[in-house]
């Protein structure tokens, strides 16, 4: 448990770096001065001026910021206009406040194309890795370690015709395809030949899908052994995209239903312990390739955390300058700051309820 906190610990410094990246980069870009770009809060560990920035790695690493000149106009010293962030224009500074979050989404990318690179591309074969029991597939006489080469449809008429497998995917895809018919398996016995065949019929059952919400699928009960890694560099970017984007789908899919109420934030939300449980099964099962994964899966996250409309984070900035945009002038100081003291006081709610899941999941147990 300590490994998986220290390991949650470096990848939050990780992903929140990337994240101020984001910010400072295209603040640099559109010519908006940068006072200080600081990794974490509380005390300076360390601290170096390099032009008109200050580079700071502080002692508490959960967070970061980025400081830019006339941010807010409230500064005592006096601000280069031509530098001042409250004076470009409203489209660059949307731009500046998304960047922190797509960086994060596209570090995700990076991650995935090189764990795709460097281990090979992770494929579920059609190996049985495991058997429910009591489930058609167990009395049926299938096996953990048989491996399906073929499958088939039984009809009272004819056969529709074998048809080849060879990725987890496209056995669940006939399966989901041909849900209440009897199908034929063409196994090869604890991975041996020769080839045997097993008739198999789904059925209906109450399943629980990524969200840990209830739904009714015809199943056979078998579970995918361990992923082979194959090499393949011609395909690690194209692959590493859809990955990506699916992942993106999945999470963004996953705060929707959190907002809307679909899921139950007592059960979907946690804090530092659960990241730490996360980040420790990530490496204990499958080593540093589980730890970029679990990086990635996090940095989407935080990516599409901070597009959240909440003020305090970059999302919940834009608004403000959209306002801005279409009345001509920015919204006050005064009322900037109570919205933000709103969506501090949020932020430290949901980050105490977070805590409190995590407490309470333990003493559940």
């Amino acid at each position: 448990m300590i490994t998986g906190i220290l390991v949650a610990v470096l990848v939050i410094g990780v992903l929140i770096a990337v994240h101020e990246f984001g910010h400072f980069v295209f603040a640099k870009l559109f010519g908006v001065g940068v006072e200080r770009f600081s990794i974490g809060f509380g005390p300076a560990l360390f601290s170096k001026k390099m032009g008109e920035t200050e580079y700071v790695l502080s002692l508490v690493p959960l967070g970061g910021y980025v400081k830019m000149a006339g941010e807010g106009d409230n500064d005592e010293k006096p601000v280069n206009s031509g530098k001042s962030f409250d004076k470009k224009p409203v489209w660059k500074r949307i731009v500046i406040c998304l960047a922190g979050p797509v960086f994060n989404i596209l570090f995700a990318l990076v991650l995935i194309v090189f764990a795709n690179l460097i281990y090979g591309i992770p494929t579920l074969t059609t190996k049985i890795g495991g058997v429910v029991a009591g489930s058609p597939a167990e009395k049926s006489g299938l096996v953990k370690g048989d491996i399906v080469i073929g499958v088939e449809i039984v009809t009272p008429v004819s056969g529709n015709g074998f048809t080849s497998v060879w990725k987890w995917e496209e056995l669940t895809d006939f399966i989901k395809n041909n849900e209440k018919k009897e199908l034929i398996f063409f196994v090869l016995p604890k991975g041996m030949p020769p080839a045997v065949e097993i008739h198999v019929v789904p059925e209906l059952k109450d399943t629980k899908n990524l969200f840990g919400e209830s739904e009714k699928r015809y199943v056979i009960g078998i579970q995918p052994a361990d992923p082979v890694f194959i090499k393949d560099p011609v395909s690690a970017v194209p692959l590493g995209v859809n990955i990506t984007s699916n992942m993106l789908k999945i999470v963004g899919l996953g705060f929707w239903k959190l907002m809307t109420g679909q899921l139950a934030v007592k059960d979907s939300l946690g804090g530092p312990i659960l990241i730490g449980q996360a980040g420790s099964n990530a490496y204990s099962t499958a080593g540093f390739i589980g730890i970029m994964f679990f990086t990635a899966i996090f940095s989407i996250n935080l990516g599409i955390l901070n597009l959240l409309p909440i003020p305090m984070l970059d999302g919940g900035y834009i608004p403000f300058l959209l306002i801005e945009a279409v009345r001509g002038k920015p919204v006050s100081i005064k009322t900037r700051e109570k919205f933000f003291r709103i969506g501090l006081a949020i932020l430290l709610l949901i980050m105490a309820f977070a805590v409190f899941n995590d407490i309470s999941r333990i003493f559940s147990k």
